[in-house]
């Protein structure tokens, strides 16, 4: 699979999260709190998405050589990816959870490894992208950071002990 096709997968995913964040902004928004929560994180959502969209910028300008070389390096099995989308549709095409249900979801799918693992792969295919991919990485783990701790304040999930 290409780079590009790689972050292509990576804005898709990230819109997806946007789209489902501030679905359930509005599921919800009797609670203003929660929903003021939800849409700003699917904001921030967005925002990655566009990040995405500039690092396959950055590859697209790139020689001929260079994206072979790049894709070379960009071997990756996309199931988990693949599966977490799946997730996400399914969520929104379900009814509706209750609000403690679905920061437990939103809190499994934004620790899922995939992204992870794909920002880690594509750090090294695109050296040039390792900052915006690592602020990337750095803002998904603070959003599971916000979640568990706004879940546990709502009691929606016990506190992580450790």
């Amino acid at each position: 699979m290409s780079v590009l096709n790689l972050l292509t997968v990576l804005k898709e995913t990230e819109s997806k999260f946007g789209r489902l964040y501030h679905w359930l902004s509005e599921l919800y928004a009797g609670d203003q709190e929660a929903a003021i929560f939800l849409y700003h994180l699917g904001l921030e959502e967005f925002a990655h998405a566009s990040l995405a969209g500039y690092a396959a910028q950055l590859v697209r300008n790139r020689t001929e050589a260079q994206k072979r070389e790049v894709a070379e390096k960009a071997d990756l099995n996309l199931a988990d990816i693949l599966k977490a989308s799946a997730r996400m549709d399914e969520v929104r095409q379900s009814p509706p959870p209750p609000i403690d249900e679905a920061f437990r979801i939103v809190i499994d799918l934004e620790c899922y490894v995939f992204e992870y693992h794909l920002r880690e792969h594509l750090v090294q295919a695109v050296p040039e992208c390792a900052t915006l991919l690592n602020r990337l990485k750095a803002a998904d783990q603070q959003h599971h950071r916000e979640l568990v701790e706004f879940a546990v304040l709502r009691k929606y999930i016990a506190p992580v002990s450790g």
